[in-house]
């Protein structure tokens, strides 16, 4: 029986001569594949390799406490078998998941019978961590009886950049500067100045704060912050007086507050009261000056 002018069925005739070179792929393959390859369900929890989800327990464990003597580790997990199959998910709006088992050992540290931590007790134990997604044979994963699929997106190549924006409310036309560090796992940290000339920090493109906040939390304290971002000049304080190295990094455009003299003759190569610019310290540096007097009126 011929099915041509059938309402419902539509016939697709090719007029090329020349016959198909390649097959079509499975165009879900490379989803389906990647999932699976991560998840590791079918495989021996001693010869999963180092990726996907046993990579991420690996990455984090082990985990110990303050005082060091406790420390949990990640032996293996296990996928059990779905409560709910995909088309009952579909039909009853359920999500569908696979429970997960993951068998932990907590080892507990004697510290107070010698310098040397000594194992004192062991304890491994499988508990239930809670329930992971599956993936249907079409590639999608169901949330609660909806059928969902991961769209791919481009990820920004992790480094360090920096950019140069003029700033509009400024009249002078002045230009802000900005810096964003682009990690490979973790939160972005973008650095801006403000309307003040302000260095403040925002992590993942949150509230921002001051970057001396962050410098803190990260172990600096006060002085090598300061010691950091400024130069340091050294003070010698006598009973003849006070002076201070010729710190040629941190003179440009100070005001000279005693007469400077030449080592030598006697000279006074720069009076007092004067800005030190390049053509001074040209001089100070011919005449090989190593200290300055201070006058501290």
């Amino acid at each position: 029986m011929s099915l041509d002018g059938v309402e419902g069925y539509k016939f697709r005739k090719s007029f090329s001569k020349i016959p198909s070179v390649l097959e079509i792929p499975h165009l879900l393959e490379v989803q389906i594949d990647s999932y699976r390859e991560f998840l590791q369900a079918n495989t021996d929890p001693n010869s999963r390799e180092e990726f996907g989800l046993h990579n991420a327990f690996k990455t984090v464990f082990p985990i110990e406490d303050y005082n060091e003597k406790a420390s949990l580790e990640y032996i293996s997990y296990r996928l059990d078998r779905p409560k709910y199959e995909a088309v009952e998910c579909r039909l009853k709006g359920y999500t569908y998941v696979a429970p997960l088992y993951v068998t932990f050992r907590l080892v507990i540290w004697d510290t107070e019978t010698s310098d040397e931590r000594t194992i004192r007790d062991v304890k491994e134990q499988e508990v239930y961590f809670g329930e992971i997604p599956l993936m249907t044979p079409n590639g999608s994963f169901i949330v609660n009886g909806t059928e969902r699929v991961i769209v791919n997106q481009l990820h920004r190549s992790p480094g360090v950049f920096f950019d140069q924006v003029k700033n509009k409310d400024n009249s002078a036309g002045r230009s802000s500067f900005s810096a964003r560090i682009v990690p490979h796992d973790g939160r972005w940290i973008d650095f801006e100045f403000d309307s003040k000339d302000l260095l403040q920090v925002r992590i993942d493109r949150k509230k921002k704060f001051l970057v001396t906040v962050l410098l803190k939390a990260l172990g600096y304290d006060n002085k090598q912050i300061l010691h950091h971002f400024y130069p340091i000049e050294s003070i010698h304080i006598s009973s003849d007086g006070m002076s201070k190295d010729a710190n040629f990094d941190v003179l440009p455009y100070q005001r000279s507050t005693a007469d400077i003299l030449d080592p030598k003759s006697g000279e006074v190569l720069i009076v007092k009261g004067k800005r030190l610019v390049r053509n001074h310290l040209e001089k100070l540096r011919t005449a090989n000056v190593k200290t300055l007097s201070i006058d501290p009126s």
